[in-house]
């Protein structure tokens, strides 16, 4: 705990600060900005305040990590324009506003950016207008960012991880997202999106292991192709939007699905049977109109018995025959908010994991640790 000395800066040449995972607090000192051989600021996860301004023009920087404290101030173009060295940025869930600077997408070697959880960054998504490979991770969700996706986010060819959810994007999904072969999570969720199927260029990105189009008012039925093409598949939600029609037998193809989100569409017919040789541990069925007996998902016998279920189970006219208790773990009745709420499913992306996934969580209680 405690605070950071005003007269670190007489350690000039210091070149790594490693603080993170504590619960130090106030202010940046503005002699922090005479640092210039910091490469490594690494601070996170405390209760620190206040603006960066003292850092963001330090030259050598090559890792910053400022995420979950209660830093303030704009983005703009002041933030980190001369570190031609900067690897990774981590601003996310603090208190910043602003827009994401053009300059980041700009002759950058940045590999990861990460900014999500601050509700005042706002305006559009800036131009990517140079085709580039090193970054691989672009997170902005849950912020305030408005306007269309730029079909020029197809030029960051290196992307392995692009989370727009959570903001207030509109107008159509643009076609260019299928540019980017190299995408292994991409969650468009809770956007404003013009209504439309599922987007047939996702059928292009073969390596997507995690995939959320959650109420992004998609239409139309399941397309066979999800079950064919995505074998990679590990998290699907497509839940929250007006899909019709049956759930396809080719999901039964995606050996590695197991967590599977449906909720809330208007799905009708009856689960496929051999969904029992999938690995699915959270299956999120209710509010649709599906029908039949869901006991067989739940059988002890079964070598990949679900987990949890959230179907149309309830005593109110039932939809479904599911016994509460077993891997129907909630029944719900039409009309009910039951508890499913958002089932927001996003990847909280940290340093310490190398940015990869290591659980996934659903809210503060339902957390699951992938076995493969």
């Amino acid at each position: 705990e405690g605070t950071i000395p005003d007269n670190i800066s007489d350690l000039s040449e210091l070149e790594i600060i490693s603080l993170s995972n504590n619960i130090f607090t106030g202010i940046l000192p503005d002699s922090m900005a005479a640092m210039t051989s910091l490469k490594f600021l690494m601070i996170d996860d405390n209760d620190f305040s206040g603006e960066i301004k003292s850092v963001v023009s330090l030259p050598n920087l090559e890792l910053v990590y400022l995420e979950d404290n209660f830093f303030e101030g704009e983005i703009d173009d002041s933030f980190f324009p001369e570190a031609p060295m900067l690897k990774h940025l981590d601003l996310s869930d603090n208190g910043f506003s602003g827009t994401v600077p053009p300059h980041f997408f700009v002759e950058s070697s940045l590999e990861v950016l990460d900014l999500h959880g601050n509700i005042d960054i706002e305006g559009n998504l800036p131009q990517f207008p140079v085709e580039q490979s090193n970054l691989k991770v672009l997170a902005l969700h849950e912020n305030s960012i408005s306007g269309h996706i730029p079909p020029s986010i197809g030029n960051l060819k290196g992307l392995r991880h692009l989370d727009l959810s959570y903001n207030y994007l509109t107008g159509f999904i643009t076609d260019a997202v299928g540019d980017l072969k190299e995408l292994e999570y991409l969650f468009l969720g809770s956007n404003d999106f013009n209504e439309g199927g599922i987007p047939f260029f996702i059928k292009d990105l073969g390596k997507l292991v995690d995939l959320s189009l959650k109420k992004t008012k998609r239409n139309n039925v399941i397309p066979l192709w999800i079950g064919t093409d995505l074998e990679q598949l590990r998290l699907l939600d497509l839940g929250a939007n007006d899909l019709s029609g049956n759930i396809p037998e080719t999901l039964m193809n995606l050996t590695n699905l197991v967590f599977l989100l449906l909720n809330r569409n208007q799905l009708t017919g009856a689960v496929p049977e051999g969904f029992t040789n999938l690995p699915l541990e959270v299956f999120v069925i209710d509010h649709n109109n599906i029908s039949g007996d869901l006991n067989f998902l739940c059988e002890v016998g079964d070598t990949n018995p679900l987990d949890y279920m959230v179907a149309d189970c309830g005593v109110n006219n039932p939809e479904v025959t599911c016994e509460e208790g077993t891997c129907c773990r909630v029944c719900c009745n039409d009309g009910d908010s039951c508890k499913d709420g958002e089932w927001q499913a996003n990847h909280d992306p940290v340093w310490e994991n190398a940015y990869e996934r290591s659980y996934y969580g659903f809210d503060d209680e339902l957390k699951w640790v992938p076995s493969n």
